[in-house]
């Protein structure tokens, strides 16, 4: 993902990261398990961090799809591949699959821990 974000020039360094060698797979290897470190003092901090984790990444996956709904035409260019209406009707299924699978997931987490305790 940094890579991905790095293209786009989305993350700060992006000039380092751009470039995939040994020095920057070591270096987001490094990063990762300096990051990693808290969660070893228990399963409340894995849990924090999965959970800030996984909102970020709805958020990054849901922010261009409101982004499509709020403006549908007033600045967006069609590029050499379209598909006509396809992607009006494409944006309202993602946004009902990604609501539903969310509520799912918070039943089966909310469950889960009321019977644990």
């Amino acid at each position: 993902m940094l890579f991905g974000f790095s293209r786009d020039q989305a993350v700060p360094l992006w000039w380092v990261w751009q470039k995939v060698d040994n020095s920057t797979v070591w270096g987001v290897a490094g990063a990762s398990f300096i990051l990693g470190l808290p969660l070893l003092s228990g399963v409340t901090a894995f849990a924090a961090t999965t959970s800030i984790a996984t909102t970020g990444l709805a958020l990054t996956y849901g922010m261009p799809i409101l982004l499509r709904i709020v403006n549908r035409n007033s600045y967006l260019e069609t590029g050499p591949f379209t598909l006509g209406r396809g992607p009006d009707d494409i944006t309202l299924l993602t946004v009902a699959q990604r609501d539903l699978l969310d509520y799912q997931i918070d039943n089966i987490l909310l469950s889960s821990n009321t019977q644990a305790k």
